[in-house]
């Protein structure tokens, strides 16, 4: 069972390899705000990357949920609060000269991956980028 913060960290780890640096991320259950910004500023960009994440169970010892498989409507619910965050940080103003990219990250269960794969070209078409996590924090791109 993959946790959200677990989810988090491969997402990071992935990034960093990919030339990123995390200007933020989650680091506790309870939280507000987007889990993970990450930039990357080299000569030709200066961007920003936006991503959402959320695990395969809950992560908190006090939910009746605790270390229990998230079932298929919970999933469809967790599916569409992270597209409202997404469609909530596109519609935020961009500084001039900064890049914005979007995401969302989910624990690599099956639940989630029918649910994106039902809404992949419209998520292709409104540029956001999907990362599915494994419990060894290992990170697959849609």
């Amino acid at each position: 069972m993959i946790y959200e913060l677990d989810v988090i960290d491969g997402v990071c780890t992935e990034l960093e390899r990919q030339g990123y640096v995390i200007v933020s991320k989650k680091r506790e259950i309870r939280h507000s705000g987007i889990d993970i910004i990450a930039k990357k500023v080299d000569s030709d960009m200066n961007e920003r990357f936006y991503i959402e994440a959320v695990g395969g169970t809950s992560s908190d010892p006090s939910s009746s949920r605790f270390g229990k498989p998230f079932d298929n409507s919970q999933c469809k619910v967790h599916v569409s609060e992270q597209l409202y965050a997404c469609a909530k940080i596109l519609s935020s103003p961009k500084a001039a000269g900064i890049t914005s990219k979007v995401g969302i990250a989910f624990a690599d269960i099956e639940y989630y991956r029918n649910y994106i794969d039902e809404i992949k070209n419209t998520l292709k078409q409104l540029g956001i980028e999907v990362l599915f996590v494994n419990e060894l924090r290992k990170v697959r791109y849609l």
